[in-house]
């Protein structure tokens, strides 16, 4: 029980970050597909890449 309730909150955020990003890459109304499209072309840059990297600083970063 202790190992569930400290492994939880953890888990959960990476079950939460994940279904952001699949519904992001894979839209499916022409709406969705157009903004993940441009979403991407504008974030290519070395920058931005940083940016979205530390988003996951969380999931890879994280020691116990």
């Amino acid at each position: 029980a202790a190992y569930t309730a400290a492994r939880l909150p953890r888990t959960m955020d990476m079950v939460k970050r994940s279904k952001r990003m699949s519904a992001f890459h894979h839209a499916t109304t022409p709406l969705g597909m157009a903004l993940r499209d441009q979403v991407l072309r504008l974030s290519s840059g070395e920058r931005t890449v940083g940016l979205f990297l530390r988003a996951f600083d969380p999931v890879f970063g994280w020691k116990p």
